[in-house]
């Protein structure tokens, strides 16, 4: 055995580990369990000094003096059983969970959860490819990530692993919105205009002017909107393309549960509807996308036009408008107003001509001050 390599043994439970130098100097720790049953296990993970991989290798040990270290158990397995205690997962959540589990599993056959390393879950990350061979977007392999790690966490707390062998997330860049993801101000009205022979104006009217996402006006009901024309938006859907949605029980996020005032035009085509439990707007996302191409067309807009651009136009609009900030992070659901400035503050108009005039206004002097541009 070479001068690198160390080995120890514990003749009580017939376990031992290794420490090894690898060839960037780091040190990795290989513990070998002996069970009753002739099964064994050798779980490993490198460190950057050979102190650190000592300590944890007599750790593992302890634990496995405990009984807390077992014996091993097939990926597969495991997976059937963490996926059966998901219940609370939608479907469309589930599913996700399934594919990509599974296909880390077909990666790993014969690996036990207890035997997976952080070079494992590393090099399943930088092979996933799409239905067409290509590699995966960094949001993708980010989902994937996620999905391991919600898995191998609770490998940890049922003692199956005593850490949770993942490498650092994957860092996926915030998605920038540019000038192809917003209309103008004469390209929002010779939109609007031009979807007005619609059958399906006053949905798209609903996204324009009032910013909410796809799912959150398609789960609306006729209790969501009251008498005096404020609609509540509290719940989505998702699996737009079905006659029959998959219901989400909250939006996106906490601070999507909002109320919204409508504007005269659309109560007015609204109508006084029955505040009953169907859905305002029983629309497949094909539907919606086909209507929203048609109208685009017959507006001469060159740029795609789908539901979330309205949404990022319904934004820039109001705040172009001079409608306070704090009202629009309202509206939009967003979490705080720096999210909304870092999106949008590019899309703003400059007035410096507005600062002085806002002072002379204030303390009552008129120097015929006019906004520059």
């Amino acid at each position: 055995m070479s001068d690198c390599s160390i080995v120890r043994r514990e003749m009580a439970r017939r376990s031992e580990y290794q420490l090894t130098k690898l060839p960037s100097s780091r040190w990795q720790a290989r513990v070998t369990v002996h069970y009753p049953d002739g099964t064994v296990r050798r779980p490993a993970k490198t460190f950057k000094f050979k102190r650190e991989a000592a300590a944890w290798s007599v750790e593992q040990l302890a634990m496995s003096a405990k009984g807390v270290l077992n014996p091993p158990f097939p990926l597969a397995a495991f997976f059937d059983e963490f996926l059966a205690s998901k219940t609370q997962l939608q479907p469309k959540t589930l599913e996700d969970y399934r594919r990509i589990l599974g296909r880390f599993a077909a990666e790993y056959p014969r690996q036990n959860v207890g035997d997976v390393t952080v070079v494992d879950v590393q090099r399943f990350l930088n092979r996933l490819q799409d239905k067409k061979g290509q590699p995966l977007s960094e949001q993708s392999k980010r989902l994937a990530f996620a999905v391991l790690r919600t898995a191998f966490r609770y490998a940890k707390r049922a003692r199956y692993v005593s850490d949770v062998p993942l490498p650092d997330a994957p860092k996926v860049a915030r998605t920038t919105v540019t000038e192809l993801d917003v209309l103008s101000s004469d390209e929002l009205r010779r939109f609007v205009n031009a979807a007005r022979r619609e059958e399906l104006f006053p949905f798209i009217l609903l996204l324009v002017t009032t910013g909410m996402r796809l799912g959150e006006a398609l789960a609306l009901t006729g209790r969501d909107i009251s008498p005096d024309g404020i609609v509540t938006v509290s719940k989505s859907v998702q699996d737009y393309d079905r006659t029959e949605p998959t219901p989400k029980k909250t939006p996106k996020t906490t601070s999507g549960r909002r109320s919204i005032m409508l504007t005269g035009e659309l109560r007015e085509l609204l109508g006084d509807g029955e505040r009953s439990d169907d859905r305002l707007f029983p629309f497949t996302y094909g539907r919606v996308r086909a209507t929203l191409d048609r109208v685009a067309a017959r507006a001469g807009l060159t740029k795609p036009v789908r539901p979330h651009l309205l949404r990022h136009t319904a934004c820039t609009t109001l705040l172009n408008q001079g409608v306070p900030i704090r009202t629009v992070v309202d509206m939009m659901g967003h979490k705080d107003a720096s999210f909304t400035l870092n999106t949008y503050a590019k899309f703003l108009s400059e007035n410096r001509g507005a600062v002085p005039a806002a002072w002379d206004g204030f303390f009552g002097h008129d120097s015929g001050t006019k906004g520059e541009r």
